[in-house]
């Protein structure tokens, strides 16, 4: 979720590159897609009830911590 100046809107979002950050990880609405094993850096990944987590490339490994608040999905999108 993306708020500017108050208004807000649910995102759609591709990480494909390595990161080294130690925050976490907080998905509260819409699709994350992860395209490598160090996307999403060292800290905890959170997903919200309803939110999309998608790997987005063939053989990913995420050693993030994970913490699931409610039923969030998984899905694999076609690679090439």
């Amino acid at each position: 979720m993306l708020g500017i100046g108050g208004d807000t809107r649910t995102l759609n979002v591709e990480i494909s590159g390595s990161n080294s950050y130690t925050g976490g990880t907080l998905l509260n609405e819409g699709t994350l897609a992860v395209g490598s094993n160090t996307a999403l850096g060292t800290g905890t990944l959170t997903l919200a009830d309803g939110t999309t987590l998608q790997a987005a490339a063939n053989g990913l490994a995420l050693a993030n911590a994970m913490q699931l608040l409610g039923e969030p999905q998984w899905t694999r999108r076609a690679t090439r």
